[in-house]
């Protein structure tokens, strides 16, 4: 399965999947959480992303688009704190194992 990396509106990007960055208490919202949340009118990635909670940064889960244009919702957990050494490096653990399932 190949992969590819695109820069454009998010909310609007037709495709298999997007990716969301979540805090390691679902219901933590950073600004792209945010826009993706408010786009699916239907609720369905809020709905699903607020029941997870004490998330390990790293943890990775998929969810249905519901309104949004792509097919899934890909969620990885990140550091929601300063961006010190040990942090950096675990955000890039974080999305090396997207890239890992993709």
């Amino acid at each position: 399965m190949g992969y590819h990396i695109e820069f454009s509106d998010i909310v609007k990007y037709k495709g298999d999947a997007i990716v969301n960055s979540l805090g390691v208490n679902g219901n933590v919202y950073g600004r792209l959480c945010q826009n993706i949340v408010e786009a699916d009118k239907s609720n369905t990635i809020k709905n699903i992303i607020d029941k997870k909670i004490n998330n390990n940064i790293g943890d990775i889960f998929i969810t249905p688009s519901g309104d949004l244009k792509s097919d899934n919702v890909i969620h990885v957990v990140t550091p929601f704190r300063k961006m010190d050494d040990d942090n950096l490096s675990m955000l890039k653990k974080a999305y090396k194992g997207i890239i890992d399932l993709a």
